[in-house]
């Protein structure tokens, strides 16, 4: 039987058993009803040995309602299937039509009698599309099935049972893999797809720790050995990077999958629970779709052109004809498995895709598997679910938190930004360095913000070759020919565009000294309907910081520079606005309180710290597997140098610079003093040429350590010496010889000389 086509009309038979079998809740291009809609459909069964009658029988996606829909009065034989498609259609003479649809991301369906008992109930999980969620077999346990049977049974799938699913593993385990329906089931252990010429999985297969595993992928060159305009450059590790387990595998009746490709990925370590202080992402992919000349999307590959790699190479390319299915995995710190399921992937960014290490953005389909990323992947948001995510690698050699730290200073201002989680990767089972795992820029990043539908939402970028929104080019348009010294004009300005918004945007751009900006790296989003206001999305602050000293006053009001990053047509915006008085002393008053507030060092730098600390103890291994940085030391320096010194000065440099640019003697706001009551000592003394100096006040400490001998001669200097509050920071002096010195501790605004007595080991 096909098509729902109806029975005879019988009387129910009494005290016999029909079931739901199996429901088709994504069609999106399966089979057809009359009317030529891929309709979802819901399969019911008799797995008796007598007739059953339908009579009296309902269907329901409501607990609440379960007499949503009437059977028709029809018997169903025994072994007979009977489908009704779920569209919302609501017939039931010929074809079969419930008056409800079903949830391609999941929900109940109920079979009930008409005194309210039900007969059978299911909470249909998300598949990916033209896949179902039936028993197997027939009548038995449900299963995500990869072969739709529409009025016909279900045998032709099969269920492969794992014996371990991925995970972290502190010793050997003994895999073991077993068909439901006793298919052969083929197995690879690099990423490949399986086939029928894949090894058949027999015995149980042991994992030990395979760190010392010869690297693979980690060999293969990701940027052109000519390629000098982007550092570092690419190098192969000098010794095995970190290796995890991965194994696919698929089963296969008379050279017929029965399955889908199932992924697991297992790392087995004595000390795997304390290897790794952030969670960790694993991506499997046929290597392929990844690394091959002709298909590798993170390879120069067959399109590089040595006469022109700034716009050549297969990385460089975009779209859907370079996205390529990827298993996702996602481990939180302790280890657990959060997420597992297939997703698109595709290269991010725009000149960082030239560096060796590049960024990578996941889409969530239903081709590949779940619509949505489903849990709460990000701390600093309130999200569990997620449409598009990006793991962002870091930009080398700057000092790597930049942009992810710029973020967490500016978090919870008024406008969008990006939430974010350090993660180290691994692809195909080799380690892969840090990322960050943040979300994409786009319609489903606002909607999820503002929950909203992606479909409400309209995201641009306002520099010309982006092409705009028409809205904004004649909200500019008009906005250049008005006298912004008009109370009408600026009331007029607050109705397109979210004014307190704007101005939260404008004062962490300027404070944080963006760079590359606005000529790049702006965003805008605004509701479809006509009356909704533009807002701007802070994002990419991997040039911020810029330099202390640095006047982004200055920068956001160029007019002469007709180049990036500042030309013109990117600063007219902000420059009219400061026409207008009101604006000007809103705009005063934003920065102002930021500054006695969030942008407060004390605040930064402790955000600052805590970020550092949480990355740390991955630098060296990562420096390991892509040759950059130098290692862990250095990393600490160039972050304190180029990020913590940058928050400790800035509020007093951009308090002189605000006041210039307003035009006025000072603004409501002081940098000095805040440090002139620290409160720290020294210990032990004596020792051997290492100690601590302990801060017991409520300010951070940054400063330099320079001691002296007792001719007066400098023997050691260390700078960015930074001790929080309630914290000590270890100092280690090298080989001196015993003696008493004078310690000098110096910060900006304060010094303090102390007496070290070194004495022998």
């Amino acid at each position: 039987m096909v098509l729902g086509v109806v029975f005879a009309l019988t009387s129910q038979v009494q005290g016999q058993v029909v079931v739901i079998n199996e429901v088709m809740s994504d069609n999106s291009h399966g089979v057809t009803d009359e009317d030529g809609d891929h309709s979802d459909w819901i399969e019911l069964f008799n797995p008796s040995q007598t007739t059953v009658g339908l009579e009296g029988k309902w269907l329901s996606d409501d607990p609440d309602d379960l007499q949503k829909w009437p059977i028709p009065a029809a018997e169903l034989e025994p072994g007979q299937f009977l489908t009704v498609f779920a569209s919302g259609k609501d017939r039931h003479d010929g074809e079969l039509h419930t008056n409800f649809g079903i949830n391609s991301r999941g929900e109940t369906v109920l079979l009930s009698e008409d005194d309210g008992t039900t007969l059978d109930v299911v909470a249909v999980l998300e598949v990916r599309e033209n896949a179902s969620f039936g028993r197997l077999p027939d009548g038995g346990d449900w299963r995500s099935l990869d072969n739709a049977s529409f009025a016909a049974s279900n045998h032709e799938n099969d269920v492969i049972v794992c014996s371990h699913n991925s995970g972290f593993y502190d010793e050997s385990i003994a895999l073991v893999l077993e068909s439901f329906m006793g298919d052969d089931v083929h197995y690879t252990l690099d990423g490949t797809i399986p086939s029928m010429e894949s090894p058949i999985f027999t015995d149980a297969m042991v994992l030990s720790n395979p760190d010392e595993h010869p690297n693979v992928f980690s060999n293969i060159r990701t940027n052109p050995e000519s390629n000098w305009r982007y550092h570092p450059e690419w190098r192969a590790p000098q010794s095995p990077v970190d290796k995890a387990h991965v194994i696919r595998f698929r089963s296969f009746r008379g050279g017929v999958p029965t399955t889908s490709v199932f992924t697991r990925t297992f790392f087995v370590d004595e000390d795997i629970h304390e290897k790794y202080t952030v969670p960790v992402v694993s991506l499997v992919a046929n290597p392929q779709d990844l690394f091959s000349d002709s298909l590798g999307i993170y390879v120069p590959g067959d399109l590089y052109d040595d006469e022109s790699e700034d716009w050549t190479t297969n990385y460089l390319q975009r779209g859907r004809a370079w996205e390529r299915e990827v298993h996702v995995a996602f481990f939180d710190q302790e280890g657990q498995l959060n997420l597992t399921q297939n997703a698109g992937v595709r290269i991010h960014g725009s000149a960082s895709r030239s560096l060796p290490q590049k960024s990578l953005r996941l889409y969530a389909r239903g081709e590949y598997g779940p619509r949505h990323f489903d849990h709460a992947l990000l701390p600093n948001k309130p999200h569990d679910s997620y449409k598009r995510m990006l793991l962002s690698a870091p930009i080398w050699p700057d000092a790597f938190l930049k942009d992810f730290m710029a973020l967490e200073v500016v978090r919870g201002m008024d406008f969008e930004c990006q939430g974010g989680q350090e993660v180290v990767l691994f692809i195909n089972g080799e380690y892969w360095g840090v990322h960050y795992l943040r979300e994409r820029i786009d319609e489903h990043f606002v909607a999820a913000e503002h929950g909203m539908a992606a479909d409400s939402v309209v995201v641009f970028s306002p520099q010309s070759w982006e092409n705009p929104i028409p809205e904004y080019w004649a909200f500019i348009e008009m906005l250049d020919g008005m006298d912004m010294e008009s109370a009408s004009s600026y009331e007029w300005v607050k109705r397109v565009i979210d004014i307190d918004s704007y101005l939260e945007y404008m004062v962490a751009q300027l404070f944080m000294a963006n760079y590359d900006w606005p000529a790049n790296n702006q965003k805008i989003w605004k509701p479809t309907h006509q009356d909704g206001l533009m807002r701007w999305i802070l994002y990419d602050l991997s040039w911020a910081f810029e330099g202390v000293e640095y006047n982004m006053f200055e920068h956001a009001t160029e007019t002469e520079n007709m180049g990036w990053p500042n030309f013109p047509e990117t600063t007219f915006l902000f420059r009219k606005l400061m026409e207008h008085d009101t604006f000007r002393g809103d705009f005063q008053s934003a920065f102002t309180s930021k500054l006695q507030g969030q942008f407060n060092r004390t605040t930064t730098l402790g955000k600052a710290e805590k970020l550092k600390r949480r990355v740390a103890p991955e630098i060296n291994r990562h420096a390991a597997r892509w040759g950059f940085p130098q290692d862990s030391a250095t990393w600490s320096r160039d972050v304190d140098a180029a990020i913590h010194e940058f928050l400790n000065d800035r509020p007093c440099v951009i308090e002189t610079q605000l006041a210039e640019f307003l035009e006025v003697p000072a603004v409501e706001f002081s940098c000095e003093g805040d440090l002139d009551e620290l409160d720290f000592d020294l210990g032990p003394n004596p020792n051997t040429g290492t100690f601590a100096i302990f801060n017991r006040g409520d300010e951070t400490i940054l400063g330099t350590v320079e001691l002296y001998n007792g001719k007066g001669q400098l023997v050691y200097e260390r700078g960015s010496v930074f001790v929080y509050p309630g914290l000590r920071k270890e100092i280690s002096l090298g080989v001196l010889p015993p003696g008493v010195y004078v310690l000098l501790l110096k910060t900006t605004d304060f010094q303090k000389a102390f007496k070290v007595a070194i004495v022998n080991n």
